[in-house]
């Protein structure tokens, strides 16, 4: 029984893990973490590799690798083990400075993992566990530390709640495994000699029943925050069009690109601001849509969000995956195809409709009225 409720659970995470991994990429708008998705696949295919166990052929896997599968499964749960602690922080927080000198964010989890590295090395093997006991706290603690600093923008991505339950969720398998450790490893019974003598066992089983179950908790904390999973953005505009499958999002809260060093200066000014400022960038954009408002440049678009246009500019370069003149496209047919939805056609032709949009060329705007929305205006 406790086996099955092992397979089951495993493979239930596993489906999970890769169905919300699948939905976060084929909608590409996650304005939150880009490599999010990425790595909710990961989580998948570890417990892939779990069940694989059953199935597998160990004796031709080893002669082809030369190599037990339950060696290599655990080689590779052993290192996803070690780094996930330290990545956590980075793939959530890597953009973000610390407000100490001479450290970020990466620092402080290269550290942390180069430390627990260097103390494998050096300790004996009979402290191990406990070398990574404390590792475990010390990168949950920097975990904790970077959620509460940045609260107020993990609330406005929607990601604020999605974090706490990840570090809850970790904090719950961590005290488990510390009580397991208690109960079933020599030297740290010694070190709890003052708890009171239990009959108590913790079958393996049931840990790694604790560790599927964390894998569960994760992806269903998505379905809980819908923004989370297909990103703010899919759920700002009433439109039709925006949820369909030809619209991909163009904003990211991430940037796209390196830095240059002479933009350095307004991004120092900005840091905080950029959700704020891309937010108003969405908003505006989103009342160009519902042909609301006008911009042609980026001045027009400056004096709407009452902004410095070399704000707004450094915006568009490393937050916008298009170029200016590809974003003023792309807008202009989600416009037309809004004015379709409204009624437009009813009292206007088609040319009409191509001339506002910017077009003398019917057969032009036709090519990118398709190009963004999937079908020619006649067929839309």
């Amino acid at each position: 029984m406790e086996i099955n409720i092992v397979i089951i659970s495993a493979a239930f995470a596993a489906a999970l893990c890769l169905a919300v991994g699948v939905i976060m990429l084929l909608n590409n708008n996650n304005i939150f973490h880009k490599w999010l998705p990425h790595a909710v696949l990961v989580l998948g295919f570890l417990n892939i590799i779990d069940l694989l166990n059953l199935v597998i052929d160990h004796t031709y896997f080893y002669d082809v690798f030369k190599i037990y599968y339950s060696d290599f499964q655990n080689i590779i749960l052993r290192l996803v083990s070690l780094i996930t602690p330290a990545f956590l922080p980075v793939l959530f927080f890597g953009n973000f400075e610390l407000k100490f000198k001479y450290f970020n964010i990466l620092r402080v989890s290269s550290i942390l993992l180069l430390s627990i590295i260097i103390l494998f090395l050096v300790l004996d093997t009979t402290y191990h566990k406990i070398a990574f006991i404390v590792y475990y706290y010390s990168c949950f603690m920097f975990f904790l530390y970077l959620i509460i600093t940045n609260k107020t923008y993990l609330k406005e991505n929607n990601a604020y709640i999605f974090l706490l339950v990840i570090f809850y969720t970790f904090v719950f398998v961590y005290i488990v495994s510390i009580i397991y450790l208690i109960y079933n490893d020599a030297l740290f019974s010694r070190f709890f000699d003052f708890l009171p003598g239990l009959d108590f066992d913790l079958p393996n089983t049931f840990i790694k029943f604790i560790f599927n179950l964390r894998l569960i908790v994760i992806p269903i904390s998505f379905f809980l925050t819908p923004k989370l999973l297909f990103g703010s953005y899919y759920f700002e505009s009433k439109s039709k069009l925006e949820s369909s499958q030809y619209v991909k999002n163009h904003w990211s809260n991430t940037r796209f690109v390196k830095i240059n060093k002479i933009d350095f200066k307004t991004f120092e000014e900005l840091n905080e601001n950029l959700p704020e400022l891309i937010s108003k960038l969405i908003q505006i954009e989103i009342q160009f849509i519902r042909n609301e408002v006008l911009y042609n440049n980026l001045e027009d678009i400056s004096q709407l969000i009452n902004d410095k246009t070399q704000s707004v500019e450094f915006i568009f370069k490393y937050h916008n995956s298009l170029t200016f003149s590809k974003y003023l496209i792309k807008i202009k047919m989600l416009r037309a195809a809004f004015l379709i939805e409204d009624g437009y056609l009813k009292n206007n032709t088609v040319t009409q409709l191509s001339q506002l949009s910017g077009y003398n060329s019917r057969s032009a705007f036709f090519t990118k009225f398709k190009q963004v929305n999937g079908f020619s205006p006649t067929k839309y």
